[in-house]
């Protein structure tokens, strides 16, 4: 499979980052929540449905986007040429790549494809 940002496409997995995964640091899966019945391990926020989650059946661990985000942001340093995924307003996510950074913005600016287009966004959308 393909690697993208960390994270493996055709299996949709992701990899441990810092604190975010399960106590065995297992590959951990990207899925939907298929009800409103799950939790994040993290966060302990509860989750709707659809909500994106990584997750470790073995470990029965979930960790949920948002903390990811925030793991990924204290780990994972972006710059041109990075790839990683874009958060659209409605909670989807598409592969993106960074283009360039603008870091004499506080915080910085980020040109990234998304769907083959050049997009300005935050760094809370990667």
């Amino acid at each position: 499979d393909a690697v993208w940002g960390g994270m493996s496409v055709g299996a949709e997995a992701q990899q441990v980052m810092g604190d975010f995964g399960c106590p065995l640091k297992h590959l951990l899966k990207r899925f939907q929540t298929p009800n409103g019945e799950w939790k994040c391990n993290i966060c302990e926020e509860n989750l709707l449905k659809g909500s994106v989650v990584f997750g470790c059946r073995a470990c029965d661990w979930d960790g949920c986007h948002a903390c990811l985000d925030r793991a990924r942001e204290a780990t994972v340093e972006l710059q041109k040429g990075s790839k990683c995924w874009y958060k659209r307003p409605d909670g989807s996510l598409c592969a993106s790549e960074v283009l360039s950074v603008d870091y004499a913005l506080e915080p910085p600016s980020y040109m990234v494809t998304v769907d083959g287009n050049a997009r300005e966004t935050e760094r809370g959308r990667l």
